[in-house]
């Protein structure tokens, strides 16, 4: 009896809280498409890293600007991406760690034939 109690009692607390806390294999398992919360910051990953990409091949005057110190701006977008990369690919993360790294080399050394590279 007391499991059935305790069976109810997490499924309730699992509703109420979302899944952002209790990842499992089975929720993010590819064959059931995964929690919504997972799609949800995958989601959210790709379109950081598409504006990344966009971010860094456009000509310096076509960026928007926030006033914050270039390498700030820089470590929070990356970190956003890291972050949202994480919570979408839980199961991924020694794979993601290296991917990052050479998504953000790929992208300095895009830069260099780039139409924003400077041209002198």
């Amino acid at each position: 009896m007391t499991h059935i109690v305790k069976s109810y009692c997490t499924r309730g607390i699992r509703w109420l809280v979302g899944e952002f806390f209790f990842y499992s294999r089975e929720s993010i398992h590819p064959k059931q498409g995964g929690s919504v919360l997972s799609i949800f910051f995958q989601l959210a990953a790709w379109l950081l890293a598409t504006i990344i990409v966009i971010l860094s091949l456009v000509p310096p005057s076509g960026r928007p600007t926030t006033g914050a110190p270039h390498n700030l701006e820089h470590f929070f977008i990356f970190f956003a991406v890291g972050v949202t990369f994480g919570l979408g690919y839980l199961m991924r993360l020694l794979f993601l760690a290296p991917a990052l790294m050479a998504f953000a080399g790929a992208i300095e050394i895009a830069q260099l034939w780039g139409p924003a590279a400077t041209r002198d």
